[in-house]
């Protein structure tokens, strides 16, 4: 590469694990701009200030990989690791992990090559961050978990399967569709549930068994111990049958399940990647296998960091991480705790505006009355929670309007024959229908607005 013209530098690097000296490549500062971004911060367009290097993709070079210990995080977490307190347990953890959870890293680093960084494929970079989420995952307490490097680990990960196979959004999907993803959603969360009931249960055999039988050899057969084997088996299998519909769901949704007649993408010894992810998943369940998946456990940590971590020691960081959590859920389809959010946004900005007037008529703590300047500082601040307000206000009517629309179909079924019928009966039976009573409010607003003859009718 030294003979070539590149936007990267190349640095000598220390692994913050391992203490193993190796090179790393890095953009270099500049290189590139960014034109615009989607609501949740992905970016869609960039600008390279060569041309050169349009074919590149900057979210593909945010990681580094040590390989000899094959540890893999940020940047900055390489660089800065000595001040990170949560990073001393996890060199800790990652040092001592299980051989069947080394077992998923050695697997997945065979398939990531970062020699030639002007080669980097998607795969590779995707297999990057996914063996970085997989170690930020290790701790098993959930104090111990970085949440925030977790939510934005995954959030880069969705935008990865966005960009490969630009899945539609929810509202375009067939309703036949619609259904199987939330019938596999609600199978995933039962499926969470029964693994940690299953590692209780294991937890408390073993001590029953060792009441049971001490330290004497079991000369009969052990039924807790048989039973337990037998359901810890069809469990993994089960697991593994669920991981499958899941991939099938998502190559329906990329309109690649069926491809008759069409060479098929695949990858070494799998029929496609997604098969290979597939693969892995039996040696990690929590294995991300859509942009749907990957956004659900980005706004998850994002919550738990929020609520959790003192990151967000501002009312500008706390405006602006509720605010992307809120367009998470809105492209998830959870619009009710969309709107939570954008509540929390107008009650901390209040509750930060009553404290920033506060102080403006308050003495300075030496007893001296306020500046010029510390007021005008002051009213700068103000001003934008004011404009963080006024965002919200129009964020919570745009989300009631998206709601709405996406619910339509099911409210003008639920409205079929209801004419003559007195308004509280059709508000009652539209509610029935599961369509929230705010959400028909809304609807006859709009229809109010929409034309006179509407009015007279409803007059």
């Amino acid at each position: 590469m030294d003979h070539r013209k590149i936007p990267f530098l190349q640095l000598s690097v220390t692994c913050p694990v391992c203490e193993n000296v190796n090179i790393q490549y890095k953009l270099k500062s500049g290189s590139y701009n960014t034109l615009e971004k989607e609501s949740d911060q992905h970016p869609r367009l960039y600008k390279w200030t060569e041309a050169e290097f349009n074919n590149l993709n900057p979210a593909f070079y945010s990681l580094w990989r040590c390989p000899k210990c094959l540890y893999v995080d940020f940047i900055e977490a390489f660089e800065r690791a000595s001040t990170d307190p949560k990073f001393y347990l996890m060199k800790k953890i990652y040092k001592s992990i299980e051989d069947r959870k080394k077992t998923f890293i050695f697997q997945i680093s065979e398939f990531i090559d970062t020699a030639d960084p002007l080669q980097m494929t998607f795969e590779s970079a995707m297999n990057m961050h996914l063996a970085a989420v997989f170690i930020q995952e290790l701790p098993t307490r959930d104090n111990d978990h970085n949440f925030l490097k977790l939510a934005r680990l995954y959030l880069r990960i969705a935008w990865l399967y966005r960009e490969k196979y630009d899945l539609p959004v929810a509202s375009a999907l067939p309703g036949s569709l619609k259904n199987i993803l939330a019938a596999l959603r609600e199978l995933e969360e039962g499926m969470s549930a029964v693994d940690m009931a299953q590692s209780r249960l294991s937890a408390a055999l073993k001590v029953r068994i060792d009441e049971l039988f001490g330290n004497s050899p079991m000369l009969i057969k052990n039924p807790y111990l048989d039973g337990m084997n037998s359901f810890s088996m069809n469990f993994k299998a089960l697991t593994a049958e669920l991981n499958r519909l899941k991939t099938n769901a998502s190559l329906d949704q990329s309109g690649n399940l069926i491809r008759s007649g069409e060479k098929t993408d695949t990858y070494y010894n799998h029929p496609s990647y997604l098969d290979f992810l597939l693969h892995l998943s039996s040696l990690w369940s929590g294995l991300p296998l859509n942009e749907k998946s990957s956004l659900m456990l980005a706004v998850k940590n994002y919550s738990l960091s929020y609520t959790n971590e003192d990151t967000f020691d501002t009312v500008e960081k706390r405006l602006s991480v509720t605010d992307l959590i809120t367009e998470l859920y809105i492209r998830l389809g959870d619009y009710p705790t969309a709107l939570r959010y954008v509540g929390e946004i107008m009650r901390s900005g209040v509750k930060e505006r009553q404290g920033y007037y506060q102080k403006m008529n308050s003495l300075k703590p030496d007893g001296t009355a306020l500046s010029q300047l510390d007021k005008d500082k002051i009213e700068s601040q103000i001003a934008r929670v004011n404009a963080s307000l006024s965002r919200a206000g129009d964020k919570k009517r745009a989300i009631e309007e998206r709601w709405l629309e996406f619910c339509m179909p099911d409210l003008l079924e639920a409205l079929k024959n209801t004419a003559g019928l007195p308004e509280a009966e059709i508000a009652a039976k539209v509610v029935e229908c599961g369509i929230p009573d705010n959400l028909y409010k809304l609807y006859r607003e709009k229809k109010l607005l929409g034309s006179g003859e509407t009015r007279s009718e409803q007059a």
